[in-house]
């Protein structure tokens, strides 16, 4: 079966494992990091599927600082980007494709 990576969020630095981040989707392996932004390797396998993830810096709770979307399922949280629980939030409904992005400057989750 032929496979093509995708990504619907862009790859995130995170500073408490000095690793940069990277969630696709259409492959195997999809997570991803690196030290250097260039050079990736999968990382640890996840207890769930994320495909559109944003790190918040200024969340003052450090296990909820990587913030999932799971489309038309609600939204997740995680303190490292592998382990992930569900919140207690309505979904979303999507009939196509979903993005997530966040604006620290403002507070602002886009989705």
């Amino acid at each position: 079966m032929e496979q093509t990576i995708q990504t619907r969020t862009a790859p995130v630095w995170d500073p408490a494992s000095e690793l940069f981040k990277f969630w696709v989707l259409g492959i195997d392996d999809t997570f991803w990091q690196s030290r250097d932004g260039l050079h990736w390797t999968p990382g640890p396998k996840s207890n769930m599927r994320t495909d559109h993830v944003v790190y918040d810096p200024l969340d003052p709770d450090p296990a909820l600082r990587f913030k999932a979307a799971l489309l038309n399922e609600g939204f997740a949280v995680s303190a490292d980007g592998t382990q992930w629980t569900r919140l207690d939030l309505p979904k979303i409904a999507s009939s196509d494709e979903g993005n997530l992005s966040y604006d620290p400057h403002h507070g602002l989750y886009i989705h």
